[in-house]
């Protein structure tokens, strides 16, 4: 499932953190991986990418 539903759902948008740990997961092979999320909502990303040790900037 992609999307949140229910009471969970914070954000319109929001996504699952184990959907976008797979896409976090895409960053891993450089040497000093980083993410910017320029649409950062729920902050979904932002916690994806620090659970997996991955440096991360939210904008909202």
């Amino acid at each position: 499932m992609s999307l949140v539903r229910g009471t969970k759902r914070v954000h319109a948008a929001q996504k699952t953190v184990k959907l976008i740990s797979e896409v976090c997961r895409c960053t891993r092979h450089q040497e000093n991986p980083k993410v910017l999320d320029p649409f950062a909502g729920s902050w979904t990303t932002l916690l994806a990418a620090r659970r997996q040790g991955i440096q991360a900037v939210g904008v909202e």
